[in-house]
């Protein structure tokens, strides 16, 4: 009887983690900042080379309780397209399963606003027991057999990603195809939306998650993420089995480090001390091209013959810009353009998504850089008046559309220089155009 019934147990128990293992369903916390975690489209979607270190060790206080580590690696490669991959370590009990993973991107730009990615992945699952642990078990039991807890499975998943203005929402099947069996009925959703101040300085971040598991109960996760100055941040949520979800971090730079505990409540809450987890990332940005110097004059073609005295450039540059801001408030009327000076700082860091557009329409991602911006303003039909505008007084002039912020920019110049780029802000204002700052992209 004893034989039978240990036999009964180790072969319950392999379905269960098999089952559990096979479908690599992660309960992660920190999902926000380790996206790929939710979704293969999420592969590229920053601004480099984005390295993750996630751990998670689930029921802290109960002996041989399960963890997970995950590496993961993705940058995008050139417009479009992103790669990347992730190896994944589980361990729970007597169990351990060792999973990598690869995962492409692609990118297709619907419209301005409207930015939709797809997503697909494959990878290896090896799983089996650990057999540092079963001392003291009798190994003539066929389920402690390599051949029969040891496994190799292969799996395929896909996910979309879309993005409007402020708002994400994504939706991943992990597990599309695993061996032999279809596996559409497990999928995850989620939702999020970027609130700022009007200053920028605070970024709040309502997210929703929906997890659909055929082997366990459907999951919502509810999360408010705050964020002050891209330093610090703080995590609340709640999970739908009763538990609190709390956690922060710090930015320093392209560095990040998180750290969330998961508070059981109710009839579990006995059962475990709670779930610890910790993130570590880095992005690794890839370095600003150098561009030739150009003029200090943006006002003539070519440089003047004889340089006038400082009370003439003065007088006649005033004046220029008094001519200027007659014909913009002659295109605000004409184009219906109500509030286009929009507060800035005069001078911007900013992690946001922008695009510049080319003269065949299409847009490109802004390559980083220090940019003088001219205009800001909130529709692009008054934009390429702007730009048209300056054209007509030999200024060269281009626009870029901020996704994040819904805003459209007319640039100026771009400097590889900080200083350079403040000095010629610095001129433009003290010269009556009050309304030039510098952007660090």
């Amino acid at each position: 009887m004893k034989y039978v019934f240990k036999s009964i147990t180790f072969t319950c128990l392999l379905f269960v983690v098999h089952h559990g293992f096979a479908q690599n369903i992660s309960n992660y916390n920190l999902y926000t900042i380790n996206q790929y975690a939710l979704n293969p489209a999420y592969v590229g979607s920053k601004e480099g080379i984005f390295t993750t270190l996630h751990f998670r060790k689930y029921f802290s206080g109960v002996s041989n309780a399960p963890r997970n580590l995950m590496f993961v690696v993705h940058s995008p490669i050139g417009k479009k397209l992103g790669l990347g991959g992730n190896i994944m370590v589980d361990e729970g009990g007597l169990f351990k399963s060792t999973s990598a993973n690869i995962a492409a991107s692609y990118k297709i730009n619907i419209t301005s606003d409207h930015l939709v990615t797809a997503g697909l992945s494959g990878g290896l699952i090896k799983q089996g027991l650990d057999m540092n642990k079963l001392q003291g078990a009798d190994m003539t039991d066929p389920t402690l057999m390599n051949d029969y807890s040891e496994k190799v499975l292969y799996k395929f998943g896909a996910g979309l990603r879309y993005n409007w203005k402020k708002l994400e929402v994504s939706l991943a099947v992990p597990s599309i195809k695993q061996d032999d069996r279809q596996l559409f009925n497990y999928f995850l959703g989620y939702a999020a939306y970027q609130i700022y101040s009007a200053d920028q300085q605070w970024k709040i971040q309502p997210s929703v998650l929906y997890k659909a598991i055929s082997a366990s109960p459907n999951q919502i996760d509810v999360n408010v993420n705050v964020e002050w100055k891209k330093l610090l941040w703080a995590q609340v949520g709640y999970r739908n089995n009763n538990n609190f979800i709390i956690g922060g971090g710090i930015t320093i730079e392209n560095l990040n480090l998180g750290y969330a505990f998961e508070a059981p409540t109710g009839k579990t809450k006995g059962l475990s001390k709670g779930a610890h987890e910790i993130v570590l990332t880095y992005l690794i940005k890839p370095k600003a091209k150098k561009t030739p110097e150009v003029s200090d004059d943006e006002t003539t073609s070519t440089p003047p013959v004889v340089v006038p005295q400082h009370n003439e450039m003065q007088d006649s540059m005033m004046h220029h810009i008094k001519e200027l801001e007659t014909e913009m408030s002659k295109l605000r009327q004409e184009v219906g353009e109500i509030s286009h000076y929009i507060a800035m700082d005069s001078v911007r860091h900013s992690n946001d998504t922008i695009y510049s557009y080319a003269p065949n329409g299409k847009h490109e991602k802004l390559k980083p850089g220090n940019y003088i911006v001219l205009q800001t303003s909130r529709t692009k039909a008054f934009s390429e008046k702007l730009v048209k505008m300056y054209a007509s007084k030999k200024i060269p002039a281009y626009i870029c559309y901020n996704e994040t912020q819904t805003l459209f920019y007319v640039i100026g110049k771009e400097f590889d220089s900080y200083d350079e780029a403040k000095k010629r802000m610095d001129f433009l204002r003290s010269k009556g155009h009050k309304s030039a700052w510098v952007l660090i992209y």
